[in-house]
């Protein structure tokens, strides 16, 4: 009943701020497991999302492909408690991910093997003292498919990276120091 409840509020709340931002279907489905506002696989599956140009420009709209990939449908990020940062990809399905950490710059990838990019935007900017933007791209389109999601990291905080039922939260935290 409790878990009921919880997904009848989040799908009023997905209604109301779909209807106020002129963005519906909702992906009610990722929103009943949790998934925060704004994930837009739904969206991408009905091919109303649009494709994006590797400058972060959207191109024209076009239908989805039906080969059958998982999607990596967006990202949204959020400021938490503490100076914390959490970026929330969201996924069609859960897709299988590799994690690295480079420098020079210092970045935070994650490469979504066996997947498509469906995501509106390849920029996505943030407001936060660690971390300067988001980017989203099909890294490779052949077998196997990679869309890496890039993060421009500012300082060197702390991470922490989570499969959910609606795709991956990663939590960045200021270092101690």
């Amino acid at each position: 009943p409790r878990m009921f409840g919880q997904a009848l509020k989040a799908i009023a709340v997905a209604i109301t701020l779909g209807v106020a931002a002129g963005s519906l279907p909702v992906n009610c489905l990722a929103m009943m497991h949790g998934a925060p506002s704004g994930h837009a696989c739904a969206a991408a599956r009905n091919g109303s999302g649009g494709n994006i140009a590797r400058n972060g420009a959207a191109s024209e709209m076009r239908p989805n492909r039906s080969d059958g990939l998982p999607e990596v449908c967006g990202v949204q990020i959020q400021p938490a408690e503490n100076g914390a940062t959490v970026i929330d990809v969201s996924t069609s399905q859960p897709v299988p991910y590799h994690l690295m950490q480079l420098d020079s710059p210092r970045r935070l990838v994650v490469d979504f093997e066996g997947s498509r990019n469906a995501a509106q935007r390849g920029v996505y900017p943030a407001r936060s003292a660690i971390l300067r933007r988001v980017r989203i791209g099909q890294w490779r389109a052949g077998r196997p498919s990679i869309v890496r999601v890039v993060a421009d990291l500012e300082g060197a905080p702390a991470f922490g990276v989570r499969r959910q039922p609606w795709g991956v939260r990663i939590e960045l935290k200021p270092s101690a120091g």
